[in-house]
This record gives C-alpha cells, structure tokens and sequence, in this order.
C-alpha cells in the first residue's frame, strides 16, 4: 500500500519541478588590459621555503591586448579557474619596460590585510577592477550569466 502511494505522488512531484526556475550562477571573468603605448609583461613569482624565487608566469601582453587573470563563478559551486595559478604566486609584477608599474603582494596567502597597491589580488573592488561587458543568458533571468572587469594599465 505504501508503495502504490509513493508511485502516485511521484508524477506531481516530477512537474511541480518543472515549474521551478533553475538557479544560474553569474561568472565574474577577470582581465588585464593594456592600453598604454608600449607592451607589459606580467610576471608571478613564488618563493619557496629554501627562499628560492620560482617564476609561476611570464606573459606578455601588447598594445591594446588583455590577459585572463581569473574567472570566479558565483553561486553554490563557488567554483573558479585560475589558468596562470595566480593564486599560488606570492607576488605578481607588471612591468611596464624595464619600470615596475605594480607589484601585487598575494597578502591573503599569508593571512595578512591586503595592502592598498595590491590591485591584481582585490577582486572585490570596483574602483580597481572596471566592469568592462555583460553577457546575458538566452531567456529572461535576475542576473547575468557573465560579467567582464578588466584592471587597465595606461
């Protein structure tokens, strides 16, 4: 008898799912532009216990080129990807020529407060990093499906 009932509810419980909106999650996708007259490079560097310096990434980007940095999905997953492991780096320059233009100390590695000239490591903050596009999902929903920041270097 308790099995006839189970089987019975199970199709309302099938279409009262039906009509339920599936969550999305919005990605917050992060890049480096370089607007200056010259190209940068970007170097991320980790410093391993024997105090030796290993180099994580060494890219370079030319006029009016972005650099991925990071994309962080927002939502249950809490997922991200982080294609050049800048996460594990301990300190990431942006080199403008032989000047530096930044040096981002990843402070929060370490457990400390960020420092205010740490730019590439404060995701959060949107005087650093300027949302630059939006893209929408297909239908109508309460939040994007991608949204585009970008920290400029002139």
């Amino acid at each position: 008898m308790k099995l006839i009932i189970t089987l019975a509810a199970l199709p309302l419980l099938i279409c009262a799912s039906c009509m339920t909106d599936v969550d999305r999650h919005t990605s917050h996708v992060y890049y480096v532009k370089n607007r200056s007259t010259s190209s940068i490079r970007l170097i991320g560097v980790q410093v391993k216990q024997d105090n030796e310096v290993d180099t994580v990434f060494l890219e370079d980007v030319g006029l009016q080129d972005s650099l991925l940095l990071k994309i962080i999905s927002v939502g249950f997953s809490g997922s991200y990807s982080d294609p050049l492991q800048l996460d594990s780096c301990d300190t990431v320059f942006i080199m403008k020529g032989d000047a530096v233009y930044n040096k981002s100390a990843n402070n929060p590695k370490h457990l400390q407060p960020l420092d205010s000239s740490s730019v590439l490591f404060q995701f959060d903050n949107n005087e650093v990093w300027v949302e630059s596009s939006r893209i929408e999902y297909e239908s109508e929903g309460p939040q994007p499906k991608e949204i585009h920041f970008e920290y400029v270097v002139n």
